[in-house]
């Protein structure tokens, strides 16, 4: 479902919103676009005002041929954010949506009410495990259905739970013109201040913060995650258990009580 755009410096953002209530803005992974968090947004409407975007080259946005680090996608969120004008949101990011908030937030702390990391490692290590990573890039760049469909059975601890519409999303968005280009140079991206450098920028962060990890993500592995809770004081962890990196996916219910429980 095509939603609303927005227009910011370095790109047309595509976004959708629901809900009333404290704002919070749901920030996809890699592979991913807002259709991600489609099955958890309902439950999370029913309290929150619900905003997810696709970050520039991604989904239905626009995909300039540009650099695209973490700066450029957190500029992009921080245009966006401010343009809508939400007051002070709560920012939810997944896997590389993690980094890109955490990057946000580091660069504009006045704006943001509360951080939430979903199986994501903020930035604190360069990847997620390399053969892992590389199979799944590889099935990425592939772009059919069958593909898209082992990409995600290897980030699921139930591949049954994969739904159907997803696939079929991912199929037409991966095909659109530039997606892989801009995906490509998301992969291949800069990594300054990523690392060590991210933790040690981490550790200045202020605002309340918590960590949701999934016990059977092989991408981001729980301890993983627990080591990002630990580089901020007073941050929040919680496990989901019986999921793998795809949580508002396998376990929807669970991590939305999470995140309206903190919000």
């Amino acid at each position: 479902m095509v939603g609303s755009f927005f227009r910011t410096s370095m790109a047309s953002l595509h976004y959708q919103t629901t809900g009333s209530g404290s704002p919070v803005v749901l920030v996809h992974g890699i592979t991913g676009s807002l259709a991600d968090w489609r099955w958890i947004v309902p439950l999370l409407a029913r309290k929150l005002q619900v905003v997810s975007v696709d970050l520039p080259g991604f989904g239905r946005s626009e995909k300039p041929d540009v650099v695209y680090d973490l700066d450029f996608f957190a500029n992009a969120l921080r245009e966006f954010v401010t343009g809508l004008g939400l007051p002070k949101p709560t920012l939810v990011g997944h896997s590389l949506g993690g980094r890109v908030v955490v990057r946000t937030v580091l660069k504009n702390p006045g704006l943001f009410s509360k951080l939430i990391l979903v199986c994501s490692s903020g930035g604190i290590v360069n990847s997620p495990p390399k053969a892992i990573y590389d199979h799944s890039s590889e099935l990425r760049r592939l772009g059919t259905r069958e593909s898209i469909r082992q990409m995600l059975e290897l980030a699921m601890h139930d591949p049954s739970k994969i739904p159907a519409e997803l696939v079929e999303e991912d199929y037409r968005l991966f095909n659109l013109p530039g997606s892989t280009r801009a995906y490509d140079a998301t992969v291949n991206r800069p990594r300054k201040d990523e690392g060590d450098a991210s933790a040690s920028m981490m550790s200045s962060l202020e605002l309340p913060f918590l960590v949701v990890a999934a016990r059977q993500d092989r991408n981001v592995p729980w301890e993983l995650c627990q080591r990002v809770a630990k580089t901020v004081h007073g941050a929040v962890f919680k496990i989901i258990e019986d999921s793998g990196h795809f949580p508002m996916l396998e376990q929807p219910s669970v991590l939305a009580e999470e995140i309206i429980r903190f919000s």
